[in-house]
């Protein structure tokens, strides 16, 4: 009695991974397109937009050079081994990252106090939307109102991936290292990152430094929201800040900890790094997931505010 063969694209990881990511983006297009229209014609958006435009034109010709010449700098800087200007290429897009990652979170209470204020404590008198784009409204406003500190981010994005490859690399060498020295005496959590043979999973670290740049953009939905969400609650402006830097700090903690968890875990090597991928994906679209869910909350506490009742 003969077994059938297994399917080719078991045998070849390559292959496997490759029609992965076709899925994978044939499923971004289909399911954030909308979304993203949906939000570019958000009320609140369009009439900040409006105020306060951005020169597209000229940013679709800066973005991609001087990112280009970024993540050029970064790869001369990780080939020469030259240390300061290293440190240097780590340290500036990891900076300009988190600068705009905590952020998110006060200019998403700012802009819903300022709004509240603005609109006689109403939330019907904001705008016409409804409540569920009203608070998304206001996230995607707080988000406009860094336009300049995002664009830098998306700048600077090229060069963190790098950086965090080459951290990545220079460890995992001395893993390697390790392991091949002291044999079984080397510490076995270090050995298990490690492929069969002592070798680098450079793949795995690749997936790991790109998602970590996207990982940093998909969160800044999710920490406006979460201002917005302080706001709401306390509607009292130093309360409200301080409980929207705690609530930015534990999300951010949180994200980062699953996705280190996903990207670093070791019975997903060899053959089973399509499913690490496939976990990488869940965990970005998991973070807007979170963000989705924190304004429907959103949405209810804004319908839920006294007409006549006073900010702080």
């Amino acid at each position: 009695m003969s077994s059938n063969p297994p399917p080719a694209v078991l045998n070849d990881p390559k292959r496997a991974l490759t029609r992965a990511w076709h899925s994978l983006e044939t499923w971004a297009v289909v399911t954030f397109a909308p979304t993203l229209l949906r939000w570019w014609g958000n009320p609140l958006l369009h009439q900040a937009r409006a105020a306060r435009p951005l020169p597209w034109r000229a940013l679709a010709r800066v973005i991609p050079v001087a990112a280009g010449l970024l993540a050029v700098v970064a790869i001369v800087a990780w080939v020469i081994t030259e240390r300061a200007l290293g440190a240097a290429m780590i340290a500036l897009p990891l900076g300009v990252t988190l600068a705009a990652l905590l952020s998110a979170s006060v200019s998403g209470t700012l802009v819903t106090l300022g709004q509240l204020r603005a609109g006689g404590h109403t939330p019907r008198g904001m705008t016409t939307a409804v409540p569920h784009e009203i608070v998304w409204g206001l996230a995607l406003v707080a988000l406009w109102r860094l336009r300049w500190l995002i664009v830098a981010a998306l700048i600077v994005t090229p060069a963190l991936m790098i950086g965090a490859l080459h951290l990545d690399v220079t460890a995992f060498a001395n893993y390697r290292e390790s392991a091949l020295a002291l044999g079984s005496a080397a510490p076995p959590e270090q050995v298990r990152l490690l492929t069969p043979g002592a070798g680098i999973p450079y793949f795995r670290l690749a997936m790991r430094a790109l998602s970590a740049g996207l990982l940093a953009l998909a969160a800044l939905p999710l920490l406006a929201s979460l201002g917005v969400s302080s706001a709401l609650l306390l509607r009292d402006t130093p309360l409200s800040l301080t409980l929207a830097l705690v609530g930015n700090i534990v999300a951010l903690l949180v994200v980062l900890g699953v996705w280190q968890v996903v990207t670093t875990v070791y019975f997903l090597g060899q053959g089973l790094e399509v499913v690490r991928f496939a976990l990488i994906a869940a965990t970005l679209a998991g973070t807007g997931g979170l963000a989705w869910l924190v304004n429907r909350q959103n949405a209810e506490l804004l319908v839920n505010i006294p007409p006549d009742e006073g900010i702080i």
